[in-house]
């Protein structure tokens, strides 16, 4: 148990950290950027967070996944970094951080794979990330198919939750969900349980609103999705579910059965996240997860007296930000109007 004074400490660092990131105001000045050398300007600048980062960068000769990547790289620092204050749970919530991307990487190459895309065009981990990997991102960057995929994660974890996938027999548009749920079925059950273990009292209480907010729209959007775009029998579309959250089975049982998917919406209304959505903006379902992250975050990390509660909020919050600017700045690259570029962004 932390003493009062270190809970203070670590609540003041967090917080005077992420004092110094994006404002509305900033993200206003970025989609007025014409070019990703231009954003880079800003972003080096007059950006008190990323200035030292991109101090060596030469905005006016600026790739844009050169860019991404240094900015990936401060985000990922500074949240390993505040982990190291936080004694009852940071080395977990670290490995968290590093479990999560694996998984997305791991679902960006298949997805790559899946669209018959080069190898050459898979996002490249940076090397910074590599030493705390538990998977050969190099290798991983060179498969050509499904076997070769297996081979470069045949000394993690990860090879004991796909193997069962035949890449050509299973070559559907099932394929990629049930893959996702493998994933993301190992990773909210590390987390669960450290919150479950690790946690107690109020900071367990809102760690659980956090991530049982993000499982439950999770699943809720993709209910939706399937019911909308697949022709999918109602016992099968379970399995593509988290088996996480606080949605009842008879919750479930209401929006899988309902024949039109937009009557999903008026079965959700009753339930404490349903609540939530009625109080949000939004333009796109699938965002829906991220808004009540980015809410339910965005109120504890000014409010919440608990360590672990502010500095997952931090994180999430700050990975957020990353999405944004990289929304940015593919937007800007490939000349998208500002006005649809903000429709994209979580703020």
């Amino acid at each position: 148990m932390l003493s009062r004074f270190s809970s203070n400490v670590i609540l003041s660092k967090v917080r005077a950290m992420y004092s110094k990131h994006m404002t509305k105001r900033d993200y206003d000045l970025l989609l007025a950027c014409k070019s990703v050398s231009e954003i880079a300007y800003f972003l080096k600048h007059r950006s008190g967070v990323y200035s030292q980062i991109l101090e060596k960068l030469d905005e006016s000769k600026v790739r844009r996944g050169q860019l991404e990547n240094l900015i990936r790289k401060k985000i990922f620092r500074d949240s390993i970094s505040i982990c190291r204050y936080e004694l009852s749970v940071g080395e977990q919530f670290a490995q968290y951080i590093i479990k999560k991307t694996e998984v997305e990487q791991i679902l960006h190459t298949l997805r790559l794979l899946l669209a018959g895309k080069s190898p050459d065009l898979i996002y490249t981990m940076p090397i910074f990330f590599s030493k705390h990997a538990s998977i050969d991102f190099p290798s991983l960057t060179k498969v050509k198919n499904y076997k070769e995929f297996l081979d470069s994660i045949s000394n993690s974890i990860y090879s004991r939750l796909l193997p069962e996938f035949d890449f050509k027999k299973d070559k559907s548009v099932n394929f990629l969900p049930k893959v996702e749920i493998k994933l993301y079925t190992y990773l909210y059950d590390t987390i669960f349980e450290v919150i479950k273990n690790r946690t107690q009292g109020n900071a367990r209480r809102e760690l659980y609103e956090i991530f049982n907010s993000y499982v439950d729209l999770f699943n809720f959007t993709r209910i939706i999705r399937l019911k909308q775009y697949y022709n999918m029998d109602l016992t099968v579309l379970y399995s593509f579910l988290l088996p996480f959250g606080t949605f009842k089975q008879k919750h479930l049982r209401d929006m899988i059965n309902v024949s039109d998917y937009k009557e999903v919406f008026s079965r959700i209304r009753s339930t404490s996240v349903g609540r939530k959505i009625a109080k949000i903006k939004f333009n796109y379902v699938d965002e829906l997860p991220l808004r009540i992250n980015y809410e339910l975050c965005n109120h504890y990390i000014r409010f919440s007296s608990n360590p672990s509660v502010v500095m997952f909020s931090y994180i999430t919050l700050t990975e957020i930000e990353l999405s944004n600017i990289i929304n940015i700045i593919e937007g800007t690259r490939y000349s998208v109007a500002s006005g649809e570029i903000l429709k994209n962004l979580i703020q």
